[in-house]
């Protein structure tokens, strides 16, 4: 499925990039994502305006980012207004994929296009910085927007969720989600992508910080990316949300684990459970759509593969109260 298996399996498309940005992350303790609503807009460097809390490839753009000379870098991320370009209140973000006149980090390796945007901020004291991520301790089961789509040929957008935890030597990270749009959606649609959590993390611990991301051109922020990026591609985003609560399967007692089987999946993928709770088995593709859902009986459950493209799939086990007990991947190779 758009050979993305490898890339999703790495760390995020948005985060390799943004590093090259000098980002770094916050540690405290909030809940809600920053100017979700993109209703709020502003310029913090001189860029062009861009999403209160959010970075966008505008920093590229502000004086500061090829000082001493003029920066001639065109504006990628705009504020629009424009009946059916947003879902609620009265705006929404644009982001396009453009050319960098004047690259400042092509020393790092970072690519002369651009189109991204990132919960997060700049800021000037006590040294220049670029801060990705928001305070964040909750355990979300999904990330939610809206979005529409509009690429340059054969271009490919996307959007992500990170969850991450300090533990006073490392970053962990605690659950991730990528959304990814491989061809044009013409109308404000709903997105939707289910947070699979690390093992360590999946029946207990929390996050402290929170980094969403969206791309017009995926191929713009990973350079191995198969699809390349083209100039001009649009994403429109709105009503961006981490939804939900992530419960986790209990694991005081043996009677609560479970098996998926075979993976890879070549005809039928396998659940066996030792728990009555388990309920029923959802499966998702890479970009955030239900495929199948099926009841789970006498503790198994079994999804056909004939009508799954192959690639990479996110299930999700339910318990019989509707809640996630748990979330995981599996590949489908026919």
């Amino acid at each position: 499925m758009y050979k993305l298996n490898n890339h999703i399996m790495k760390k995020s498309l948005l985060i390799s990039s943004l590093a090259l940005l000098g980002f770094g992350t916050f540690n405290a303790q909030a809940q809600a994502v920053p100017n979700g609503g993109l209703e709020n807009w502003g310029s913090s460097l001189g860029q062009p305006s861009e999403p209160t809390s959010w970075v966008t490839g505008n920093i590229l753009a502000a004086p500061i980012a090829t000082f001493p000379n003029p920066n001639t870098n065109p504006t990628s991320v705009f504020k629009t207004t424009t009946a059916g370009e947003f879902h609620g209140g009265v705006a929404a973000m644009k982001i396009t994929t453009v050319k960098l006149n004047q690259n400042p980090l092509a020393s790092s390796g970072f690519n002369d296009t651009v189109g991204m945007a990132v919960v997060g901020q700049a800021q000037l004291s006590p040294s220049p910085a670029l801060k990705q991520g928001f305070p964040y301790t909750g355990r979300p089961n999904q990330l939610d927007f809206w979005y529409k789509y509009t690429p340059t040929g054969i271009d490919n957008g996307g959007a992500l969720a990170i969850l991450t935890k300090w533990t006073g030597s490392t970053r962990d990270t605690v659950a991730e989600a990528y959304f990814f749009i491989p061809s044009g959606v013409s109308a404000m649609s709903s997105g939707s992508v289910v947070l699979v959590y690390r093992p360590a993390y999946n029946a207990a611990g929390n996050p402290d910080t929170a980094i969403v991301g969206f791309s017009s051109s995926i191929g713009s922020l990973f350079n191995t990316y198969t699809v390349r990026p083209k100039i001009g591609s649009a994403l429109w985003v709105d009503d961006v949300d981490l939804t939900g609560t992530h419960v986790g399967i209990k694991e005081n007692s043996k009677s609560n684990e479970f098996r998926v089987f075979p993976n890879p999946a070549t005809a039928l993928i396998n659940f066996a459970f030792n728990s009555e709770e388990a309920g029923k088995v959802e499966l998702y593709d890479v970009t955030g759509k239900k495929v199948n859902v099926v009841n789970i009986e006498d503790k198994k459950a079994r999804i056909n593969t004939d009508n799954l493209a192959n690639g990479l799939y996110i299930y999700r086990i339910m318990d019989n109260d509707k809640k996630v007990m748990a979330t995981g991947k599996v590949n489908v190779s026919n």
